[in-house]
């Protein structure tokens, strides 16, 4: 069974002009709500610059909310043991 409230699809990176959208509006978002994807093997992807890409994302995010975007968030939806 999946979660209800995840969003299907927030630009964490540039959109319209504006950059990391997802970021700058977590807290309206609600921070439990948001993913990273790097959309690999698509070629609008970050690979092969999926880390660098994701640490400028991200610069300024406490280390409890960057694991959450990064994996606590999907583990949870998906329900993933992550141990």
């Amino acid at each position: 069974m999946l979660l209800r409230g995840f969003c299907s699809s927030v630009s964490l990176t540039r959109a319209a002009g504006h950059t990391h959208l997802g970021i700058r509006d977590r807290d309206r978002i609600g921070i439990d709500q948001l993913m990273w994807g790097s959309d690999y093997p698509h070629t609008e992807s970050t690979y092969p610059r999926s880390q660098e890409v994701l640490e400028k994302i991200l610069a300024g995010v406490s280390e409890e909310e960057r694991q959450k975007i990064t994996s606590s968030n999907v583990a949870r939806l998906y329900q993933l043991d992550l141990d």
